[in-house]
């Protein structure tokens, strides 16, 4: 406790003054007063493992730069997929309600609306299969719920599952469905374990699965987010992508790997799963993240690329795919009565999954082939018989998958002929994907035979139209390499391609392929999403909302902002009508008096040129209530807390609460900012009412009664007001030092809410916050009560 210096201003004074020089709009931030708050950098989590079954995902660095690993490959198990991922975001925890922790909130359901409901999202998982040829479509954004109660400091994953069963139970989330997937948000302070295992220390996020009665299936499908206020998982520059890249992670393997959560062993119910590697994100988690509709996501593993991708081409039919046809050595010598082998390998590309079918041609006389070995990569055994002639014959071996033909040329020099000059050529990689708009190389490689030495002329055929191929060089001397550069335009179709390469010399003629995929330019585009996706307005009263305009491939031109659907005596209004590139700007929703109740859906439309994107809004009006006099609120502390809401901007500062005391004004109880402590310092913490009606009345009046001891000038009590639900304040009073009569209750605050009359959702606020130095007893409340007529 501090010994004052002076004696403060009275409390009743420094209402006066506040109402003299007018009412101060804010943000309950403190910043405009003598000592402005100082808030803590937000920090970072982590990612892990169960059963030696991976369903979450160990810490990784914040700059991972290293490649996929070279074996990566995803096995189908037999388990489920997720068909059509719906998506309800569930916000625990009176975080979520204000402040930094709505803003959050708001940016999680942008992103779960901007990208992970997209064709551009879904595109990476498409090419996974379910049992019965099932498939995966693009996700559906469910909404959001919020739930009051909190998870506490720390929460066991089985807790997690028993407590998701009760909101199941209670109809506080949409009913289960093998398509269903809760994505919990917890609030910072709350560790989440799994067994020995924690966030922030070993693990970021996972996804799990709970078997239950309710539901279609019996399996409740959900992830887990912790808030990442550690160093373990801040992969970004900012919490909000640090999450979004977890939260990506998640959703790919949720949708490819549903019950990961629920397997022992490598074996159903695992879907698609690499046992070395885990699921399709684990694959990836070393890769750098990308950007995908504004947001930052993590990469997820293709086994048709054969890499790590944030997206795969879309809009078009994914190419059936192709193979380059190979055999080695070019040349072999037998004698009649003999055999020889080459080996014959057919290089897949594009998704390329079909078995290939073997054939050879040119074979000499009284000799016989086969095939042998399994899959595309075999061995063709030739036998010559006695008597077959002496000489040099160039043998051709074909590859046939349906429609698909390659083939490639071999010589065979059988008997006493001389060995002739010759040369082979190869081409790697065998297989290239190249999007439009950018170029790829492949090296050629010449090599000798039997002393050959000329120079041998190369090209290129089989290019499809914006597709050029340039050699570094055109001609090899003997043997060597070359470059070749395959550029393909902008304005290339989408699809696949066998390109052949060719080498001449003289009469000699041989070839390789290379298998083309090209797959469509990222065009500039631009995306647009609503938070909250849905409000309730009562005739009479207005309300708002965010959207948000997100850029994609360079897209930086103008968006122009409109609405339409709204019924008679409901007006939507942009705040900025037009949105540069990406940004975001409020919508005012006004629902005048004669706006008949109901459930509306109006249409969010920004339009660029060609480009036109919408978002669903959806507003519910409610009926005037009539109006309200007399004492529309009040609350003596006698009766425990109705519904007030106790928030700090530090976690682990004392909250405002309910206190037992005889020195209480009326009654046994009264209201402090600190029971049983002094506060603390960097404090800023808010005690703030349900929302009451002063809708129908021209003037409101605020009574409370009131006593305070704190640093004088330095530390500060404030009372507030808001009339839209507490979307803005509006700041009443401030008092500093000690209250007027300190040794008993200061008289009776008197506050003029006229200010507010009107208005539907009206709440009022008190506030202690304080600088870096000095603790002092703080601020005791009793009797607050608001008045109309």
């Amino acid at each position: 406790m501090t010994s004052l210096r002076s004696p403060a201003l009275a409390f009743l004074a420094a209402l006066a003054a506040c109402t003299a020089s007018g009412l101060d709009q804010g943000s309950q931030d403190g910043s405009g007063d003598a000592k402005s708050l100082s808030l803590p950098q937000a920090q970072a989590p982590g990612f892990r493992g169960a059963l030696g079954i991976k369903n979450s995902h160990s810490p990784r660095p914040a700059q991972a730069t290293s490649a996929a690993p070279a074996t990566a490959h995803l096995t189908y198990y037999g388990g489920n997929i997720i068909e059509h991922p719906t998506y309800t975001n569930v916000f625990w925890g009176a975080y979520w309600t204000s402040g930094a922790g709505l803003t959050e909130r708001q940016y999680y359901n942008g992103y779960t609306q901007s990208v992970a409901t997209t064709a551009e999202f879904t595109s990476a998982m498409v090419e996974y299969t379910g049992a019965g040829g099932k498939t995966i479509h693009n996700g559906v954004y469910a909404g959001e719920k919020s739930i009051a109660t909190e998870p506490g400091k720390t929460i066991d994953d089985a807790q997690v599952k028993t407590t998701i069963q009760s909101w199941v139970n209670a109809g506080l989330v949409p009913a289960p469905s093998l398509d269903n997937v809760y994505v919990l948000y917890f609030p910072p302070g709350t560790s989440v374990t799994m067994g020995t295992d924690a966030s922030c220390t070993t693990f970021c996020g996972f996804h799990s699965t709970i078997q239950t009665t309710s539901g279609t299936g019996g399996l409740i499908r959900y992830v887990v987010m912790p808030h990442p206020d550690c160093a373990g998982c801040k992969f970004e520059a900012t919490v909000e992508d640090s999450v979004t890249v977890v939260a990506s992670h998640e959703m790919w393997e949720a949708g490819t790997d549903a019950d990961v959560g629920l397997a022992t062993s490598v074996g159903p119910p695992l879907g698609w799963y690499d046992q070395a590697n885990g699921e399709n994100g684990d694959i990836c988690a070393g890769d750098p993240n990308a950007t995908l509709h504004g947001y930052r996501v993590q990469t997820t593993w293709s086994n048709a690329e054969g890499k790590c991708v944030s997206q795969r081409s879309i809009g078009t039919p994914p190419p059936a795919g192709d193979f380059a046809l190979a055999v080695t050595p070019a040349s072999q010598t037998v004698q009649q009565g003999d055999s020889t082998t080459f080996a014959v390998t057919a290089t897949p590309s594009g998704g390329f999954t079909s078995a290939v079918t073997f054939s050879v041609s040119g074979l000499p006389a009284d000799s016989k082939n086969s095939f042998t070995g399994s899959g595309n990569s075999q061995t063709l055994n030739v036998a010559i018989g006695a008597s077959a002639a002496d000489g040099a014959y160039t043998l051709t071996v074909t590859g046939a998958s349906g429609a698909l033909a390659h083939s490639a040329t071999l010589t065979l020099l059988v008997g006493s002929a001389t060995a002739q000059p010759d040369f082979s050529i190869a081409a790697a990689p065998a297989a290239l994907s190249i999007q439009a708009g950018n170029a790829a190389d492949a090296t050629v490689t010449l090599a000798a035979l039997n002393g050959f030495n000329s120079g041998v002329t190369l090209s290129a055929s089989g290019l499809p139209g914006g597709v050029t191929a340039t050699f570094s060089s055109d001609t090899v001397a003997g043997a060597g390499t070359s470059t070749l550069t395959l550029a393909v335009a902008a304005s290339a179709a989408a699809g696949s391609a066998a390109i052949t390469v060719t080498g001449t010399a003289g009469a000699l003629t041989h070839s390789a392929s290379i298998a083309l995929d090209i797959t469509a330019a990222a065009q500039p585009d631009f995306s647009v999403v609503v938070a909250p996706g849905s409000i309730s307005l009562q005739a009479g009263s207005s309300g708002h909302a965010t959207l948000s305009v997100s850029a994609a491939n360079g897209f930086a031109d103008d968006v122009a902002l409109s609405s339409s659907g709204a019924p008679a005596g409901l007006t939507a209004t942009f705040a900025s009508a037009t949105v540069h590139g990406a940004g975001s700007t409020e919508v005012a929703l006004v629902a005048d008096a004669s706006a008949a109740a109901g459930s509306y859906t109006l249409t969010l439309t920004g339009v660029s040129g060609a480009a036109s994107h919408s978002v669903s809004f959806g507003v519910t009006v409610t009926a005037a209530r009539p109006p309200s006099t007399g004492t529309v609120f009040s609350d003596d502390a006698e009766n425990g807390n109705i519904d007030w809401v106790f928030t700090s901007r530090h976690q682990g500062d004392p909250l405002w609460s309910i206190e037992t005391s005889a020195a209480s004004h009326s009654g046994t109880h009264r209201f402090r900012s600190n029971a049983g402590r002094n506060y603390a310092n960097n404090t800023a913490t808010f005690m703030t009412s349900p929302a009451f009606s002063l809708a129908g009345v021209s003037k409101a009046t605020l009574k409370f009664t009131y006593k305070f001891e704190t640093e004088d000038y330095y530390d500060n009590f404030y009372v507030w007001a808001s009339g839209d639900d507490g979307h803005h304040w509006t700041k009443l009073a401030a008092g500093s030092g000690r209250s007027q009569g300190w040794s008993g209750w200061a008289p009776q605050g008197v506050i003029d809410l006229s200010k507010f009359a009107g208005k539907s959702k009206v709440r009022i606020s008190f506030s202690l916050q304080s600088d870096a130095s000095v603790t002092d007893w703080g601020v005791a409340l009793d009797d607050i009560s608001v008045t109309a007529q």
